[in-house]
């Protein structure tokens, strides 16, 4: 996404939060606004979207999801 390259996280978890609005089910847009809120630094939305993908059966991606949360962050 444009707007993730570009460095515009409000842009991207904006989008992305459209996208979730829009199609609730599918579990990549999930995925993407996680990995938004982890370059945010927003941990406890990082956290809320874990528990969604837990909840939709994707324990694979909400794993991931953790792991990337609890890596040290680089700007």
């Amino acid at each position: 996404m444009i707007a993730i390259n570009k460095g515009n996280f409000k842009e991207a978890e904006r989008l992305y939060k459209k996208m979730v609005e829009l199609e609730p089910k599918v579990v990549e847009h999930h995925w993407s606004l996680g990995t938004v809120y982890i370059s945010m630094k927003q941990d406890g939305e990082v956290r809320k979207e874990i528990e969604i993908l837990r909840k939709m059966n994707r324990t694979d991606l909400a794993d991931q999801l953790s792991f990337l949360l609890r890596q040290p962050f680089e700007e």
